[in-house]
């Protein structure tokens, strides 16, 4: 497995598996940098001059083998450089030509898109939020004898629904038997796997990659990355004694995203962690998935806080004001009107009888909207919605009002920038707080929409509230 941290190269043979068969071979070198990424470069050209000059070729696959024998296909390819040298080697420039492949298979050729029946996936944090583990040492006895046993974990079986599965599992590699042994050494990793009823393409897995991601950095408090991907595919398999062994397929997205460093961060610390929710994983999981889709502007914006943490506060204020008013209008139990639509109806009628026809267009243009409920209404609905996990985390009536009344106002002041409400915006270690006490509010509401209890949902956020900014005394806007 390529470590992302660190420069690796194969050199090679590339050619296109879609060119005719006297096609060339062409030597190269597919690179990986942690800040570049992926890129192939080559002596010479898939295609001919005119064609390079006219058009740029993106080649939907290459494939190539390694000079150590590996197979390895690059996935929808664009085209990054091309150049023709001022030497020359008979009548024609030396050529280099470089591609940047959006995935990386590295153990298999596909001839079109790569199709899995299952993906194993080593997440960021994943052993830490998970943390069961197969080793059972005893304390040393006084004569310093040391006692290590190690069983590796049952699997977590779990069904999305009805076409996939997901199972927490685990890997251990050690120990190593040395002449002289110095040391021992046992790893454990945990996995996640995602297996399909049937072969789907890598493009179906993407979604499904992304919504575990979220859902770990939703409980991990900070974000999540996935380290390790393998697939495997029934185009590569291979039998052992009549049994079926599939290959392991090693896949990497091409995006510049993981960390060069990953702080470390203990269970206490988290949001919450698997043990809190082992005895409903599999409902909050398959509630998560379909709440994904169904609220996915909240998702987006919540989790765009969570993965750019060098945000402007502005910028990630106005993102969690937005996840809320989103949600408001997402969840069916809220009010969506100002007043009752036969009501509303009635005073649209009485004021448009008095507008000259002219100005019809435009008056009904401004009064399309006018009977969604204001921020302020969909703020308070939402507390309310919340009532006791509200009163202890935001406030009594008059501390909920007056942090409405400041969250609207720091909303209308950053979106419009009316010099008139600056004065009731939120700064520097006020509007931190806000933020801290809207991603509370957003959190409370998705905990509730994955099927968690109110009970529950205390004591998670119990536990936050005592390592974050909501551990500051309330502040009055009065």
């Amino acid at each position: 497995m390529i470590n992302r941290r660190q420069n690796t190269q194969y050199s090679g043979i590339w050619w296109l598996p879609a060119a005719p068969d006297d096609a060339p071979q062409l030597h190269g070198i597919l690179r990986y940098t942690p800040n570049e990424g992926f890129e192939l470069e080559i002596i010479g050209s898939f295609f001919d001059i005119s064609e390079i000059l006219s058009n740029a070729k993106n080649p939907a696959i290459i494939q190539g083998t390694s000079s150590d024998g590996k197979n390895i296909t690059l996935y929808k390819c664009v085209r990054s450089h091309v150049s023709i040298g001022s030497h020359s080697i008979g009548n024609q420039g030396i050529q280099i030509s470089r591609y940047k492949p959006s995935i990386v298979f590295i153990g298999a050729h596909f001839y079109k898109e790569p199709m899995f029946n299952k993906l194993t996936i080593n997440y960021s944090y994943l052993d830490e939020w998970v943390n069961i583990s197969g080793f059972d040492i005893p304390a040393p006895n006084i004569k310093g004898e040391y006692s290590v046993k190690y069983k590796l974990p049952e699997d977590i079986n779990i069904t999305l629904d009805e076409n996939y599965d997901l199972t927490i599992t685990h890997s251990v590699q050690g120990p190593n038997l040395n002449m002289v042994q110095k040391e021992l050494l046992i790893t454990q990793t945990t996995h996640i796997m995602i297996g399909s009823k049937i072969e789907i393409p890598i493009s179906r897995y993407h979604d499904i990659i992304n919504m575990i991601r979220n859902f770990l950095s939703f409980g991990v408090d900070r974000p999540v990355y996935p380290l390790s991907i393998y697939g495997k595919s029934g185009e590569h398999t291979s039998f052992y004694k009549n049994i079926k062994i599939y290959d392991d397929i090693e896949i990497y997205y091409n995006k510049k995203e993981i960390p060069d460093d990953f702080e470390p961060i203990i269970p206490p610390n988290m949001f919450f962690v698997f043990k809190d929710i082992a005895e409903s994983f599999e409902l909050f999981i398959r509630n998560w998935f379909n709440k994904s889709i169904a609220l996915s502007p909240v998702f987006d914006l919540y989790f765009s806080n969570v993965y750019t943490p060098k945000m402007y506060s502005e910028t990630r204020f106005l993102n969690a004001v937005q996840a809320i008013e989103s949600y408001h209008r997402r969840k069916d139990t809220t009010n969506k009107l100002d007043i009752p639509l036969e009501k509303h109806n009635e005073r649209m009628i009485k004021i448009i009888s008095f507008v000259p026809l002219e100005h019809m267009d435009w008056l009904l243009t401004k009064l399309k909207h006018s009977n969604e409920v204001y921020l302020k209404k969909r703020l308070m609905e939402i507390l309310a919605l919340h009532k006791d996990i509200t009163e202890i985390y935001i406030g009594n009536k008059k501390q909920q009002k007056d942090f409405v009344y400041k969250v609207v106002a720091t909303r209308n002041f950053l979106t419009h920038f009316d010099k008139d409400n600056e004065t009731e915006c939120a700064k520097g270690r006020d509007l931190l707080i806000l933020i801290e006490k809207l991603k509370l509010i957003i959190r409370s509401c998705l905990l509730e929409e994955i099927g968690m209890d109110q009970s529950r949902i205390k004591t998670i956020l119990e536990k936050y509230k005592a390592r974050s900014f909501l551990s500051w005394d309330f502040i009055s806007w009065d």
